[in-house]
């Protein structure tokens, strides 16, 4: 397999596992404070 095609494979996989963690990190976060005050965060984060 070449080296290009191996990073691109680990990035994807690198990607989804991170978009996958964030919905868990959400609602744990929904769990300490507020909706507004949640997506307030995220707002000034993002």
């Amino acid at each position: 397999m070449n080296i290009r095609v191996l990073k691109n494979d680990l990035l994807l996989l690198t990607t989804a596992v991170i978009w996958g963690l964030a919905f868990t990190a959400q609602r744990v976060g929904m769990d300490y404070i507020g909706p507004f005050t949640y997506n307030g965060v995220r707002f000034l984060i993002g």
